[in-house]
């Protein structure tokens, strides 16, 4: 998995609504965007099926943090 940092260009906005399920296809998907007004976070999302497992990151540490998770009924939860 690429760090979030290398990610390519911004395809949506962590500040606003997470991709519906039916967005998320198949395969990574990378989001930028900011917490407030001023917090800058990258994320990097990998779908195999129902499983979602990638990272996040403060722009600012440049340190991952893991996320796994999965699409249940068309919801998506994230730890």
């Amino acid at each position: 998995m690429p760090p979030p940092e290398a990610a390519a260009p911004p395809s949506a906005s962590a500040s606003s609504e997470a991709p519906a399920s039916e967005a998320l296809a198949e395969g990574p998907h990378d989001y930028r965007g900011t917490l407030g007004a001023d917090t800058s976070i990258a994320v990097h999302l990998v779908r195999s099926g129902a499983a979602i497992t990638g990272a996040y990151v403060y722009t600012a540490i440049g340190r991952p943090i893991r996320l796994d998770g999965n699409l249940d009924a068309g919801a998506l939860a994230l730890t």
